[in-house]
């Protein structure tokens, strides 16, 4: 209970910090590598190598899109690879190798190719947003690229 309170209190912390801190790319590596620990934190503590609950991983690298930026999503790659690799070792440290080996090969390369997918889709969104901006600026007549006058431009286009 402890370590679901913690990731609370860190996500609520991370969100404050991500909108009052002048670094917010940090923020959001730093927010990353939190929900990967302690979502295996949590797993550990519970012993669920083997059930859907290490599907969390995957959820961390699909949200880690919903940024719209490419390089938390890459970095979130290896956090579920790192934290999945933990459950393995922990859970058959005095045991056996594990007797379903391809299940754990299969759960590990899984995000590693939804990975890029994402990213993927990140780039495709942000293309497509640069260049609705650029058409609605052509629209509206403004052409500095200065961040005040196309924020004011963009206003302006939306309420009209």
């Amino acid at each position: 209970m402890a370590t679901i309170g913690a990731w609370a209190a860190t996500s609520v912390l991370c969100q404050w910090r991500l909108k009052h801190w002048p670094c917010a790319g940090v923020v959001r590596f730093i927010w990353a590598g939190a929900d990967a620990v302690l979502l295996t934190t949590v797993l550990l503590a519970v012993d669920t190598l083997e059930s859907p609950l290490p599907a969390g991983f995957l959820v961390l690298v699909a949200a880690s899109g919903l940024w719209l930026r490419v390089a938390p999503v890459g970095f979130t790659i290896a956090l579920p690879v790192a934290g999945y690799g933990a459950l393995i070792l922990d859970r058959y440290w005095e045991r056996n190798w594990p007797e379903h080996l391809n299940w754990h090969i299969i759960f590990v390369a899984a995000p590693i190719l939804t990975g890029p997918v994402g990213g993927s889709l990140v780039q495709r969104v942000r293309a497509r947003s640069r260049f609705y901006d650029r058409r609605l600026l052509a629209q509206t007549g403004v052409t500095s690229a200065k961040p005040g006058k196309r924020q004011k431009a963009m206003s302006e286009a939306n309420a009209g």
